[in-house]
């Protein structure tokens, strides 16, 4: 059986509707998860406050380094 264009009938408007609020809910719920799953597992500040004075001696010894 050939079906012609008229004879299509797309789906209801409220299943478009949910659908579209339900990719953009899906897509809000994994980005906050994942800010907090990063918020938990990421080391603590004082970690951080290593890490950053560490790349601050190394770009300091690198200034150092070109000077000569």
């Amino acid at each position: 059986m050939h079906m012609n264009e008229e004879d299509f009938i797309g789906p209801p408007t409220i299943w478009v509707v949910l659908t579209v609020l339900g990719g953009i809910a899906t897509a809000l719920g994994l980005i906050i998860t994942l800010e907090y799953a990063i918020r938990r597992l990421s080391p603590k500040t004082g970690s951080a406050t290593k890490l950053s004075l560490i790349v601050s001696v190394e770009s300091h010894l690198e200034r150092e380094f070109i000077r000569f």
